[in-house]
């Protein structure tokens, strides 16, 4: 199996998977999005630290890097190994692959774009490009349907085997999907399609005569004082870069560079932001304090709920909003390239976090910025529980038999107060485990304990590939 089918085990529709771990009732959001703090909100770092650790242990990633804005105190955890090869360390100046919360940026650029009069977000967006003309039973999508993912275009995955630079490559995209129909109504529906942030990045060099790259440097991050993040690969210092580690052995949990970097100037309006630490905590400073005339366009743009999903979540511009009590969540999340991520901001609260990892895997940073904010805004106990597969791996790569594993397995499974995940859905991801580290007399000694003990999970596992 290569790297690009790891990544698509993990391809789920990650972008709600927090959703499931939302407790309590659920209420409406309070209209403003700004309360009158105390001025002595403080973090407790000590407490955060071991949490970070613990996670960073428990789900053995390759790089782990945390940040949290509260009030005006901050919070930085980084740990492991950026670059296998350069022996680079994570810190809070290490560059992420950000995948695609390039989207918040992008629109930031975008709204500024609208306040100087050079776009029009409610027209259809052939105006600025005639070549892609779209439109379904009469209705042509807008750059607003773009920025809301209900615009109606098909997406399909990013590929990462162009490297190329060319001016022209953005309105090659444009093009490439000119001749593809509609799947919806324009606002009728939401599908999540990156393509739209390629065709947005296409606008904004059509309007502005610019590259889309130096645009994003001057309308969003030099304003900000944000030196170093960019959407331009290029001008990437490669001793800050983290790079996406694969697994080296699935089993033990142990990694590798991966073999290639997740870059293609085609999607760089959708995947291409690279970002550290530092700076996310100067645009959480940006955005939760709403800094005057950093800006021309309205911060409540930003956080503005423009389409309802479902009963409690919304899409605004870049970001799924969630109702929870009485307060709105904005979070983005990403599991791309060989990174995880998840960006969650509060405004009522002042409360903003990241959490990013250098690889896929089976940790999903999107249920703990979740936690993490239950944790400072409520007090509420931060529960890590891994999935018990990970323990089982390096148990057999240790040298015990399988037989043993499994009934560790299932004492762990019968024990309601187990430090992991039990479910037997668990046991097919091991399955796959022992597959690709070629353990094939294993998996089906596997296979047949499924089948007798767990017969529902029996029927999840693929059958070995044949040479």
């Amino acid at each position: 199996m290569n790297y690009n089918s790891l990544l698509h085990r993990y391809n789920i529709p990650q972008r709600l998977l927090w959703v499931f771990f939302l407790v309590g009732t659920i209420y409406n959001c309070k209209k403003s999005t700004k309360n009158q703090l105390p001025v002595d909100l403080v973090l407790e770092r000590t407490q955060l630290t071991k949490i970070c650790d613990s996670i960073y242990e428990a789900y053995s990633l390759p790089g782990l890097a945390i940040a949290i804005r509260y009030g005006e105190d901050e919070f930085v955890f980084s740990k492991g190994i950026a670059d296998q090869h350069m022996n680079l360390p994570v810190t809070d100046s290490t560059l992420f692959y950000m995948g695609s919360f390039s989207e918040v940026p992008m629109t930031m650029a975008m709204l500024e774009l609208e306040e100087a009069g050079l776009v029009d977000l409610d027209i259809p967006f052939r105006k600025y490009i005639p070549y892609l003309d779209k439109e379904f039973d009469g209705v042509q999508p807008t750059i607003h349907h773009l920025l809301t993912h209900t615009s109606g275009i098909e997406d399909t995955n990013p590929t990462w085997d162009d490297t190329k630079y060319d001016t022209d490559e953005l309105e090659m995209t444009s093009k490439s999907i000119a001749g593809l129909p509609l799947l919806f109504e324009p606002g009728s529906k939401r599908t999540w399609c990156g393509y739209g942030f390629d065709i947005l990045a296409d606008i904004m060099q059509k309007t502005t005569g610019e590259k889309f790259e130096h645009l994003l440097d001057s309308l969003v991050l030099e304003p900000m004082d944000i030196q170093d993040a960019t959407f331009e690969i290029r001008k990437v210092d490669i001793a800050k870069l983290a790079k996406p580690q694969v697994k080296k052995n699935y089993l033990a949990h142990t990694y590798k560079n991966g073999d290639f970097y997740p870059y293609a100037r085609e999607n760089a309006g959708s995947h291409g932001f690279h970002s550290s630490l530092s700076n996310m905590l100067k645009l959480f400073t940006i955005l939760i304090d709403q800094a005057n005339n950093i800006f021309q366009f309205e911060y409540k743009e930003l956080f503005k709920r423009q389409y309802q999903t479902s009963n409690d979540t919304y899409t605004a511009y870049g970001w799924q909003v969630l109702k929870v009590s009485d307060s709105c969540l904005f979070e983005h999340s990403w599991r791309q390239g060989g990174f995880s991520g998840s960006v969650l901001i509060e405004p009522e609260n002042s409360f903003a976090m990241v959490i990013i990892t250098n690889t896929v895997s089976e940790f999903v940073p999107a249920t703990y910025t979740y936690n993490f904010w239950k944790n400072v805004i409520h007090h509420k106990k931060i529960e890590i529980k891994p999935p018990y597969q990970i323990a089982m791996g390096k148990q057999l790569s240790e040298g015990k038999t399988l037989e043993k594993v499994l009934k560790g397995y299932e004492l762990e499974y019968k024990n309601k107060e187990s430090g992991y995940s039990t479910p037997p859905e668990i046991l097919a991801e091991f399955y796959s485990n022992l597959v690709m580290e070629e353990k094939i007399d294993l998996a089906e000694e596997l296979k047949d304990y499924l089948q007798t003990k767990h017969p529902e999970v029996y029927n999840l596992v693929e059958p070995i590939p044949v040479d």
